[in-house]
């Protein structure tokens, strides 16, 4: 499987690993890789990579034939049910999470001036790693949905997807601030010093360049309007609460600002409220939204109650990821730290609030 790659040497990292099935039963694929993969590791030059698409175009996934789906988010709010959903009622494949992302965001300084290599890049990741993907479903013929759902910081990706891939449908999916925050940090706050897999884990990644390497230099913002005020700002006193406080802000702020300047481009933004409503009209109603937008058809006999199904169970259930304080019952934010989130969020203009809805919501 397609892990990450190196823009020093340009060239693409493979993982083997020995059973893709239970591969694509984990919840994310850099985590899943790392938990699965042998120790060999192979690699391919950029230009190799390059020739190899070129000459098997027809083989290949398509933008002009099949539907690429790119689900942005702020983390924690359905993205990982998104692919559920689409799972559930096409021939589709989604890439939850791929570490090649975490790398691009890594190496977003130097791709950024250089366009080209960073246009080369992302086709590359995407279309091999697509492809690669597309074995698991060996029975799918005609045309496919495929998928990526990133992390919440993958906004930095937009811009080069849209100039690549420039009529591929983009999603954007989020959740009140204080619940993300909740979400995530009852999560981290809970871990513990790394285990003989985790450290075995670790050694891997400093071997290929995964996430235990440190992040060097301060985050620049994606967002103009958070870049503009991010000095005045009173951020919250905990480091943990204050950095996914200023990541939420960062993802919403930046995605309103990307519609802005694009404003003929036809995409649909999704909070996750009205996404698991109780209401199950709502839900059906935007889940036929979402389907429709994503071109999957759900006129077959049994394809909505396959689609109304997916809610029934966590969609990351069995990964350390489903053990939020929503079901340990264990909370992560004090009312001091809630205090001061609402505070952060009155510092910005175009939000004011945790609970803000970004106009046009689907079912808001």
């Amino acid at each position: 499987m397609l892990y990450t790659f190196d823009l020093t040497q340009k060239i693409l990292v493979f993982m083997a690993v020995p059973d893709k099935a239970a591969l694509w039963k984990e919840p994310f694929l850099d985590r899943g890789v790392r938990k699965l993969a042998r120790k060999t590791v192979f690699v391919c030059t950029f230009d190799t990579a390059t020739h190899y698409l070129d000459a098997h175009k027809d083989a290949l996934p398509d933008p002009s034939r099949d539907t690429f789906l790119f689900i942005w988010n702020t983390g924690r709010c359905g993205s990982t049910l998104m692919a559920r959903l689409t799972s559930a009622t096409s021939d589709s494949v989604t890439l939850s999470e791929p570490w090649w992302v975490d790398q691009l965001g890594r190496d977003r300084k130097a791709l950024e001036a250089d366009p080209a290599t960073q246009d080369q890049l992302v086709r590359l990741l995407h279309l091999v790693d697509f492809h690669l993907a597309r074995t698991l479903a060996p029975g799918a013929t005609g045309k496919m949905l495929y998928s990526l759902n990133p992390k919440g910081s993958a906004g930095h990706l937009r811009e080069p997807v849209l100039r690549v891939f420039p009529g591929a449908k983009h999603a954007f999916m989020y959740r009140d601030q204080t619940k993300v925050v909740e979400s995530f940090g009852s999560i981290k706050s809970k871990e513990s010093g790394p285990s003989k897999l985790k450290k075995a884990q670790m050694a891997l990644d400093q071997l290929i360049g995964g996430p235990s390497l440190p992040m060097l230099g301060k985050k620049v913002p994606l967002s103009r309007h958070l870049t503009a005020v991010s000095g005045d700002l009173k951020t919250p006193s905990k480091m943990m609460v204050k950095m996914m406080g200023m990541g939420w802000l960062d993802a919403m702020l930046s995605w309103m600002e990307f519609i802005e300047d694009h404003p003929d481009l036809k995409v649909i933004t999704l909070r996750m409220d009205e996404f698991v409503t109780k209401d199950l009209d709502k839900r059906a109603k935007v889940v036929k939204e979402v389907l429709d937008f994503a071109k999957v058809s759900y006129s077959a006999p049994g394809a909505m109650d396959r689609a109304m199904k997916v809610f029934d169970t966590h969609s990351q259930a069995g990964s350390a990821m489903e053990k939020s304080s929503a079901k340990t019952g264990k909370k992560f934010l004090s009312d001091q730290d809630l205090r001061e989130l609402k505070e952060l969020c009155a510092g910005v203009p175009q939000i004011m609030q945790p609970s803000f809805v970004i106009p046009c919501s689907l079912g808001a």
